[in-house]
């Protein structure tokens, strides 16, 4: 990462995401607590039906947009193309409330979130990611407020409420992009050979992201076929734990989706993704040492009927350290426009995911996903180095996931590993000085400014 641009953005994003972990859980206590299992759920799959129609509506929006606004590529094309396919989801959705009315708050606000998706990919583009992410925290408070004010609505509070909370999001957002708004409105361009590279290049990107959604599905799927509920409710407690950590590694991926458009030199490209991975990949280790350290106290003060996934959390762990230092190398291609680099890659972990499912939950029920879950994540990550040519500069990341498994071994004294990661990190170039100074002085000019 380099000196300039984006670095008081990206440590403003990280908390911000860091406060969203934290709201994402009480929303869900909220929902859980206050309307019934039928209410909610019957809410929750409206709720997710509409995301899905909304990506959609939305493809390419904002890993291939944003990068594409950077560049300086005709968007007015785009945005009108877009903008009539998530008018046709409208107009499907309205038709669908004329027997569900219930419905209709939300499927009204589609062409406000088109906007607000457009707005974001312009902040994004132009490092302000962490506006975003805090429009996305201001969505997750109002929908909480209301949720809690309407909860004797049953599903139309829900909706109503997630209604609000979008809306609010969307103001902040398209507040903050309001020139670019404009400028989209301003003039109608079709250009069909502009359409047909920017899809091209969206389809790939969002056929990938639905195969990382997929493969969370498919897990829980294959876990509900093949063991009990039980299993399933331990692993979905056990996963949210273990990914606590991603949202080290998601500000950087940000500002690897606005950064590397903007650099012209390849090996200058480079240098700025091999800071982010190791930093990435330091800060990560860092926190998955002292999570696992203490584990089965923070098990037992926050979830005492699941005792006993510790285990699972831990091994979770390991996959997560090498998704903290792949998911940069993944907005880096979509960021250089060149998404097909991560296709095969992303494809053969999800395929190895669902065989190692497949073949050994039947044998070793959670033990079974969790394995197959770390194989997924070290296949995607050992792939999109070697793609790159970067793998001799981090290859002896996979001996460092030893530490994860002593911290958790360990227990409370695992915390002293803290001390023995960065030197160690310093002697196999998993970390170096100048990422060190990177976040010295991005910090140090935060707390100058404030």
């Amino acid at each position: 990462m380099e000196r300039g641009q984006g670095r008081k953005e990206t440590v403003y994003t990280f908390g911000a995401a860091l406060v969203s972990k934290i709201l994402t859980y009480a929303l869900l206590l909220i929902l859980a607590n206050l309307f019934s299992k039928d209410v909610y759920g019957k809410a929750a799959f409206v709720i997710s039906i509409f995301d899905l129609t909304m990506f959609l509506g939305s493809i390419g929006v904002p890993y291939i947009l944003s990068p594409w606004i950077a560049r300086k590529h005709d968007v007015h094309s785009v945005f009108y193309s877009l903008l009539m396919l998530s008018g046709l989801m409208m107009i499907i959705g309205i038709v669908i409330a004329i027997f569900h009315p219930w419905i209709l708050p939300i499927v009204l606000l589609y062409p406000i979130l088109f906007v607000r998706n457009f707005a974001g990919s312009y902040l994004q583009a132009n490092f302000k990611y962490h506006i975003n992410q805090i429009g996305n925290n201001v969505y997750l408070v109002v929908t909480a407020v209301f949720a809690f004010m309407l909860k004797d609505y049953n599903n139309l509070g829900i909706i109503l409420a997630y209604t609000a909370g979008y809306l609010a999001s969307s103001i902040l957002i398209c507040t903050n992009a309001v020139k670019e708004i404009k400028d989209l409105f301003s003039r109608f361009e079709f250009n069909i050979e502009t359409l047909k590279l920017y899809f091209k290049k969206s389809l790939i990107t969002s056929s990938l992201t639905v195969s990382f959604l997929f493969l969370r599905w498919i897990d829980t799927f294959i876990l509900g076929l093949l063991s009990t509920y039980a299993s399933i409710a331990a692993y979905n407690i056990a996963l949210p734990v273990a990914n606590s950590v991603t949202v080290i590694s998601i500000p950087l991926s940000f500002y690897m989706l606005s950064k590397i458009p903007k650099v012209e030199n390849e090996a200058h490209s480079i240098s700025i993704l091999k800071t982010a991975i190791r930093i990435s990949f330091m800060m990560s280790l860092l926190a998955l040492i002292a999570i696992n350290s203490v584990l089965y106290l923070l098990v037992r003060l926050f979830f005492p009927v699941y005792v006993g996934i510790e285990i699972y959390i831990m091994l979770l762990s390991i996959g997560i350290l090498f998704y903290a230092m792949y998911e940069p190398i993944y907005y880096y291609v979509s960021a250089k426009l060149n998404p097909e680099i991560a296709r095969i890659p992303i494809f053969t972990a999800i395929s190895a995911n669902i065989l190692l499912d497949v073949l050994l939950i039947p044998f070793f029920d959670i033990y079974g996903v969790v394995i197959a879950t770390i194989a997924a994540h070290v296949i995607a990550f050992t792939m999109l180095c070697m793609k790159l040519e970067i793998l001799k500069d981090f290859y002896k990341a996979y001996f460092m996931a030893i530490l994860v498994v002593l911290s958790y071994l360990m227990g409370y004294a695992g915390l002293a590993l803290l001390i023995a990661a960065v030197p160690l990190t310093f002697m196999l170039g998993l970390f170096k000085k100048n990422d060190y100074l990177i976040i010295k002085e991005t910090l140090m000019s935060i707390i100058r400014r404030h």
